[in-house]
């Protein structure tokens, strides 16, 4: 009688039953209709492993990019800090005022200072301490929107030499993962324009 007719009486397909001839080692027969426990055990464990693995790269790529994400709005939040101060000593220039006055603060600004995107002037210091707001569009300011991770400082020195050069410089802090994190823009705004 033949494997095939065998495995037919047996009620099997010939290709689900195999015989392994013997062992060189024990010098026994085995055949093989399924998986043992084991090997099942050891599958699981090895599937296991190399989830626990994809899933640690997922979770590192995620902190990345939420830290990419995070330093690159802050640095978004100090230029724009840097640039709405060098408008404000803009208009100035066009208003008549004194260099430095930044807005009609009158006279030259010295301090810690807040600003808005669609102001006009510096806000006083307090502002510095709180949180920025983003509203549905994506813009930032103190006044409406949701609250976010960032506050904004801008600090205004006179130089040596005033009413020729002022230094802005713009902190935005923000926590992630626990860490308090800065990032600073610092810029020198000169009187060059001649009445």
């Amino acid at each position: 009688m033949t494997q095939m007719e065998r495995s037919k009486e047996k009620g099997l397909a010939p290709h689900l039953k195999t015989t392994i001839k013997r062992s060189p080692l024990c010098g026994r027969s085995f055949s093989s209709e399924g998986f043992t426990m084991v090997e099942i055990i050891v599958t699981i464990f090895i599937l296991g492993l190399a989830l626990a693995a994809i899933y640690g790269i997922l979770s590192v790529d995620m902190a990345s990019a939420t830290a990419s994400k995070n330093n690159y709005t802050a640095s978004m939040l100090a230029q724009e800090g840097v640039e709405l101060v060098r408008n404000f000593r803009d208009s100035d220039w066009l208003a008549g005022r004194e260099f430095g006055s930044l807005g009609g603060l009158g006279g030259p600004v010295n301090g810690v200072f807040a600003v808005e995107w669609s102001g006009t002037t510096l806000l006083p210091a307090e502002f510095a301490d709180e949180y920025l707001e983003k509203d549905s569009n994506g813009v930032f300011s103190y006044d409406g929107g949701g609250d976010t991770l960032f506050k904004r400082a801008i600090t205004i020195d006179e130089t040596t030499d005033p009413g020729v050069e002022i230094i802005v410089r713009v902190d935005v802090t923000w926590t992630e993962r626990g860490l308090d994190k800065k990032l600073s823009a610092e810029d020198h705004l000169f009187n060059w324009y001649q009445k």
